[in-house]
């Protein structure tokens, strides 16, 4: 659930509670209404304390200002009270990878902020920073084929453009490189499935961890030959044409190279061909039994 994931609720602080329930027409308003009221107020005691009109425009002038002023400190927290809804709508999800871009999209629209504004965007950073790590398998265990879509699907719903987003993979990397190795490998492998050919330009794994071109080609090639097993193990022992092109279509999904998935396909066909040899062995005993 989504407090396993981003946490529990964000609390509302100082002027945030009366920001939160306030719609952005009605801010509008009311600022109107009070930098008004505060003018009003400033022509008065001028005119009472310096008895010419030119006092109670200075008046008028100083004491709107103020208020405008405060008017202007009070719409610069919106984007950090939009930022607290955000959070606390996700975090309060059942299911977080059902998020879809449209409701990011209204709780932007419902403060009047805009997805970019730096509260709100570091918010959205904090949200897929803490579900990528959720998604990594903890320990040795073993990826499941999921993560990726899962990551992508996410990303796309936050609305997250790729530099933002790899950040956030670089940040985890950081935590991962000195906390678990086999779990920094997996987040190799997921990242570069993520983006793709973008990766080599966005997700400076050489320059920032000191690592070398093999040991990414070990994290993902030992992390492809986990998953194309898996999806071998599905395959029984009715091959048809159809089988074959799902199997090569994971295949490059996981940029699993030809030789190192034929070397794999072959050893699985050999099984499958020794359990028909052993099944025909034992209909032969038994029917020859039974004669």
């Amino acid at each position: 659930k989504g407090e396993e994931v981003f946490g529990g609720r964000k609390e509302l602080t100082g002027v945030q509670p009366l920001v939160e329930a306030l719609p952005p027409a009605g801010r509008a308003v009311l600022e109107l209404a009070v930098v008004a009221a505060a003018a009003a107020g400033g022509y008065t005691l001028g005119t009472r304390y310096g008895g010419t009109r030119t006092t109670a425009v200075a008046g008028a002038a100083v004491l709107g200002a103020a208020t405008l002023a405060g008017a202007a400190a009070v719409n610069s927290v919106v984007p950090e009270v939009a930022a607290v809804g955000l959070h606390n709508y996700v975090a309060g999800s059942d299911d977080p990878t059902a998020l879809e871009a449209s409701e990011v999209a209204a709780i932007a629209s419902k403060y009047g902020v805009s997805t970019q504004d730096a509260a709100f965007k570091s918010e959205l950073c904090d949200l897929y920073a803490s579900f990528v790590y959720s998604v990594l398998p903890p320990g040795h265990e073993a990826l499941k084929g999921t993560e990726v879509e899962a990551i992508k699907k996410f990303k796309k719903a936050l609305g997250l453009d790729d530099v933002d987003a790899a950040n956030m993979h670089m940040a985890i990397g950081r935590r991962l490189y000195r906390e678990r190795l086999d779990a920094f490998q997996k987040l190799i492998f997921v990242s570069n499935l993520v983006f793709g050919d973008a990766s080599d330009f966005i997700l400076p794994w050489k320059h920032l961890f000191g690592i070398t071109d093999y040991q990414i080609d070990i994290a993902m090639r030992e992390n492809a030959k986990i998953l194309y097993a898996l999806e071998l193990k599905s395959i029984g022992r009715g091959l048809d044409i159809g089988t074959l092109i799902e199997v090569r279509r994971v295949q490059l999904a996981y940029k699993l190279f030809d030789e190192v998935a034929a070397d794999m396909f072959k050893e699985h066909a050999k099984k499958l061909v020794q359990e028909n040899i052993s099944s025909a062995l034992s209909i032969l005993k038994s029917n020859t039994s039974a004669g």
